[in-house]
Parts: structure tokens; C-alpha cells; sequence
């Protein structure tokens, strides 16, 4: 079962001090998908607003008395593992390391460059990664 991972902002005054204003990576659950991560999140933080923008919050946001929450799914990215190097693994256990044991992520944010085409918008729709 590939468990996938989410990158929660959690921002605002309204949050205890170990998580104001701070980013983290969290794994969901066997079969969870990002609504109901969100889900979640929202029922152990009730009054926090989900920010759906992609952005960095502003200092408004920030500095505000509220809880807003920033969350978006990443992907793991497999580090080379030396102790495999030369020698036929199975499959399983390949795997196994592609979404476990990891410490990188990859995160894809769409924006627009320059003026945004009106009539294709994707003509000026870019992807940061």
C-alpha cells in the first residue's frame, strides 16, 4: 500500500507555538487521499480556514489571530539505496523504499508567466518545481 505524503503550512497566531507559521511533511494513512487528509486536519483544528491558494501566505496571514491552514500533496522522491548497488532485489522491496524511508519531495506549483492569455490560459501557464 503507497501511503502518500502532504506538505501542511500551518499559519497564524491561532496555533500553538511548536506549529505557528511552520511548515511539515506528514505521511497519510494506508488509502488516504488528500481530501480526507484535509478532512482530518480541519476536525482536530475546527476554526482554521484551508487556504487553496499555492502562494506563500502573506505577513497579513501570518501575523493574523487565525488558523489557516496550507496543504498540498507531494511526492516522495527514492533515494538511491549503495547496500543494492550491483545485486537483483525483488520487486517487493524495491517498492517498498520508493514511498518509505524517504526525505525528499517533490512539489509542483502551477503559475502563470507574464500576462495571463485570456483566451489560453495555458499558453502562459508555467510549473514550478
Amino acid at each position: 500500500v503507497e501511503n502518500e505524503y502532504f506538505v501542511v503550512g500551518y499559519f497564524g497566531k491561532g496555533f500553538p507555538l511548536f506549529l505557528r507559521n511552520k511548515v511539515f511533511i506528514h505521511r497519510g494513512q494506508p488509502y488516504e487521499r488528500l481530501q480526507s487528509f484535509i478532512k482530518r486536519l480541519t476536525d482536530e483544528f475546527p476554526s482554521a480556514q484551508v487556504l487553496m491558494s499555492a502562494e506563500a501566505p502573506d505577513n497579513e496571514v501570518k501575523n493574523s489571530n487565525g488558523l489557516h491552514l496550507q496543504v498540498r500533496k507531494v511526492l516522495p522522491i527514492p533515494e538511491e539505496r549503495s547496500e543494492f548497488k550491483g545485486l537483483q532485489i525483488p520487486d517487493k522491496i524495491t517498492e517498498y523504499y520508493k514511498t518509505n524511508v524517504v526525505s525528499k519531495f517533490r512539489y509542483d506549483r502551477p503559475f502563470h508567466k507574464g500576462k495571463k492569455d485570456k483566451e489560453c490560459e495555458f499558453a502562459t501557464l508555467w510549473i514550478e518545481r
